[in-house]
């Protein structure tokens, strides 16, 4: 999601549950960093897993997987 709080996105996923997100980078023409944040339990658990620079990213995508113990960031190039 953008840092920009008016157009954020929030994903609820149950556990087990699977979403896609595309977020898009139209209109982008800054450097900046990927991240995610999201609540495990009553903890807020964050971390930056990629870069982009002038509104581009090096990879296509990026698979993301939350695990109880463990974050796995898959770039696809």
């Amino acid at each position: 999601m953008s840092s920009d709080s008016r157009t954020r996105r929030y994903l609820n996923l149950e556990p087990g549950e699977e979403q896609r997100y595309n977020l898009s980078m139209a209109g982008q023409s800054i450097d900046g960093a990927y991240g995610i944040i999201f609540k495990k339990g009553d903890e807020n658990v964050s971390k930056v897993f990629g870069y982009f620079s002038n509104g581009a990213a090096m990879e296509k995508y990026t698979v993301v997987e939350i695990m109880d113990d463990t974050l796995i960031f898959k770039p696809k190039y």
